[in-house]
């Protein structure tokens, strides 16, 4: 299922309806949660002795703790550190195994925010409240989702254990979504031609990587709905995960499309 941004140029109301591009799985499935078959966390239920408990961490960010605008991009509390524009605070939000790492830099944030925003069109500017929506206009379960927006230092999502990536969900942001539909200050709108996408790359314990490739856009279409990435290949072992991307919009300084995913219900497998 897909939209097409050829025949649809509405600057606003984006309407989400199912759609798909998944480079290294294939199954949209909006209202599947994991945490309905399979017990997470704390959360062991009735087991019998040939019942193990599950390993599996779904990682969904509700614990994070949201300012007045619905969402949160780090804060002075972190580890202060030297930054182009001045200083820069380190932050941290942990959920069980998972440590979610991006910078604070007062009015600018880098690598990953988390967002309960509701709202699916970007018209207030890259500085704005906006930049915090997604294109369905909500989670993909619970309230809280994780924007992430290219990274230019360390910032990642790092476990304290070696884990194996089960499943995550992905859809586009409504920043990425305005440019390639309506264009903005850097770029025309998408042709037929043009592409955006995300490589999710995962660290093994060695130090030797994998990538996942996200398409968020091609042919003509956006994805434009949660999508599940199911079991990715080779995604074992895993110390980390950083996200970079890549689009057919380039210059001078690199990728001209607004650099953005956004990710929910990040399930992990623990190693023994």
């Amino acid at each position: 299922m897909k939209k097409n941004f050829l025949n649809w140029m509405m600057a606003v109301a984006l309407v989400a309806t199912p759609m798909m591009f998944v480079a290294c799985g294939d199954d949209d499935e909006d209202d599947y949660d994991p945490r309905s078959e399979q017990p997470t966390g704390d959360q062991t239920g009735d087991l019998t002795e040939d019942e193990p408990e599950s390993k599996l961490i779904t990682i969904d960010f509700e614990g994070a703790q949201l300012n007045d605008g619905g969402y949160w991009i780090g804060d002075v509390n972190g580890v202060e550190k030297a930054g182009y524009y001045g200083p820069e605070w380190a932050c941290t939000y942990t959920e069980d195994i998972a440590n979610v790492n991006m910078t604070f830099g007062g009015s600018y944030w880098s690598g990953f925010a988390i967002s309960a925003c509701t709202g699916t069109t970007f018209t207030d500017g890259y500085m704005g409240a906006d930049q915090y929506n997604n294109i369905t206009g909500k989670a993909a379960s619970g309230k809280n989702f994780l924007v992430v927006q290219q990274a230019y230092g360390q910032e990642n999502i790092s476990f304290t254990k070696p884990v194996t990536v089960k499943e995550f969900m992905f859809t586009n942001s409504a920043v990425a979504v305005n440019s390639i539909v309506n264009g903005d200050d850097y770029e025309s709108k998408f042709t037929e031609k043009d592409w955006l996408a995300c490589d999710v790359i995962g660290m093994h314990s060695d130090s030797t990587t994998v990538v996942c490739r996200l398409d968020l856009a091609k042919d003509g279409s956006y994805v434009d709905s949660w999508t599940a990435i199911q079991e990715p290949k080779d995604f074992s072992d895993i110390i980390s995960l950083q996200f970079t991307f890549d689009g057919s919009r380039t210059g001078q300084w690199g990728l001209n499309t607004p650099a953005y995913v956004c990710i929910d219900k990040l399930v992990i497998e623990p190693k023994e």
